[in-house]
């Protein structure tokens, strides 16, 4: 498998690299001083670095970071794979935010308000919207499987990206379709990535609160003026900070307040989308993982994309009826409930 890998210019310039199949050559360095003992240009087949080094008499070690000396590498290292220009893009605006991958397209958002859904493979723009002012926030992004209207009831991934602009707007886009499917319009500017669960999607106006919104159709759930970053959410319970940084506990229903807990000490913002564990961190070290008593084990809330449930045989119908919980440990074996410090 070739590995592909992105590079965003600041003048408005995007490229795709490609790297080969094979793995990196490994380098050697050496303690020999080349400059008395040059290597020869063309060194017989089958004569190794190794068999250089202690040919004069050097010692050889394996390279697993920096070089000490920087002509060892040129005088040294085997030639390893260049990475392949497979393609490049020149927006007409400066681009300043990293773009969203997905299965088969690149979104791509410049300084002036445009985004752009283009082709990973080569240089093809797909779609192209813009913005009445330029974008506030990083981009948000959720994948899920649907089924499509029609005929054909064969399960498809969907993939939305979520993009925040300066005119209080937020745009859900349909990367798969290539169609914004709605807009939420909040009472100030959206400076913090939008963050997307299975469900919702909760929005930080500045200075107007957190918004919960309906992920399907961007209505308006509720709001909460107090709540300036969103931490954490569970099926009964949002975990929010508001301007003092103290802990709110709201409603996930209502979104009203049910209880504040000061933890101003508490003052790196950690968000978490995927589980509804929330996290406490502060500079000295510390990070500390609460949960609600009735969520023991960690409550998936984005869940990752999912393969359609294959037909039930005999077999791993047992099987499922033997250990019912174990494809849900097994999601969940990634959160642990941990507090640590430096």
């Amino acid at each position: 498998m070739k590995s592909v890998f992105y590079i965003v210019g600041g003048l408005g310039r995007l490229y795709g690299f490609q790297f080969p199949g094979k793995p990196a050559p490994r380098i050697y360095a050496t303690s020999i001083d080349y400059s008395t003992q040059p290597l020869p240009q063309k060194p017989e087949e089958g004569y190794s670095p190794y068999d250089r080094a202690r040919g004069y008499g050097g010692k050889v070690f394996e390279s697993i970071g920096p070089l000490h000396d920087l002509m060892e590498p040129r005088k040294e290292a085997p030639p390893k794979p260049k990475p392949t220009l497979i393609w490049d893009y020149r927006a007409n605006a400066r681009l300043d935010r990293p773009p969203i991958v997905t299965a088969d397209n690149l979104v791509i958002a410049d300084s002036g308000g445009r985004f752009f859904i283009t082709s990973k493979t080569e240089t093809r723009v797909n779609a192209q919207f813009e913005t009445d002012a330029p974008l506030s926030a990083p981009l948000a992004q959720y994948r899920s499987l649907v089924t499509p209207e029609g005929p054909n009831k064969k399960m498809v991934i969907e993939e939305m990206v979520y993009v925040a602009s300066r005119d209080y707007h937020l745009y859900a886009l349909n990367v798969t379709r290539g169609e914004i499917v709605w807009r939420f319009t909040g009472g100030a500017p959206i400076l913090q990535q939008p963050v997307v669960n299975d469900w919702e999607i909760y929005v930080v106006t500045e200075g107007a609160g957190l918004y919960r919104i309906d992920r399907k159709n961007g209505d308006i759930l509720w709001r909460n003026r107090e709540a300036q970053r969103f931490l954490s959410a569970n099926k009964k319970f949002v975990y929010a900070a508001d301007v003092q940084n103290n802990l709110l506990i709201l409603s996930r229903e209502s979104g009203a307040i049910r209880a504040r807990y000061d933890v101003r000490d508490f003052n790196v913002p950690v968000v978490n989308e995927a589980t509804d564990r929330f996290f406490l961190a502060a500079h000295n070290g510390l990070l500390v993982c609460l949960h609600d008593r009735e969520y023991s084990t960690p409550l998936i809330m984005k869940t990752p994309l999912a393969e359609p449930k294959p037909k039930k045989t005999r077999r791993n119908a047992a099987t499922s009826e033997k250990n019912p919980n174990k494809q849900r440990t097994l999601l969940h074996s990634f959160a642990v409930i941990m507090s640590f410090a430096s």
